[in-house]
């Protein structure tokens, strides 16, 4: 039953109420016992209809609010679901990096090891080989590379 067949029925209701004076009254105390009975029948209902309207708009804001809760909770929800989802993403490329780097390092170690123990043993074994006599020139550059690879070591 809606508000609105619910507040027309509880105004007929009371519209219908019956009069029922006391039959030993008088005529006059009967005709007073109806005048008021009718004035206090269309109060009422009047009454009921004003508290049933504030009833009906008291629902429809709550209705209101709880719809607004709802939507709020949802989009919370998503938020922190999409939130979650960023973070394992972020989580899975810093892991990612991670072993890049790890990975740069191993050969950083490795190209570091071949420097340092083959670099003199090609260089003279190639020159040699090859019958190749360095120049001054690049004995200045090579004496200046090894003073810079000395110093980034560092």
């Amino acid at each position: 039953m809606t508000a609105q067949n619910e507040e027309n029925g509880l105004h007929a209701q009371i519209m219908n109420l019956p009069c029922m004076p006391d039959e030993s009254a008088g005529i006059n105390h009967a005709l007073a016992f109806k005048m008021g009975h009718k004035q206090a029948r269309h109060a009422a209902a009047e009454l009921a209809q004003a508290a049933t309207a504030q009833g009906e708009q008291e629902r429809k804001q709550l209705q209101e609010s709880l719809a607004l809760r709802w939507e709020t909770t949802k989009r919370s929800s998503k938020t922190i679901v999409e939130l979650r989802e960023q973070l394992s993403e972020s989580q899975k490329r810093e892991a990612e990096l991670q072993e890049r780097v790890k990975e740069l390092e191993v050969s950083a170690a490795r190209y570091e090891y071949l420097r340092e123990h083959y670099a003199d043993w090609i260089k003279g074994s190639i020159c040699d080989d090859l019958g190749y006599k360095m120049s001054a020139f690049d004995e200045e550059i090579d004496a200046h590379m090894r003073a810079h690879l000395t110093n980034t070591k560092e």
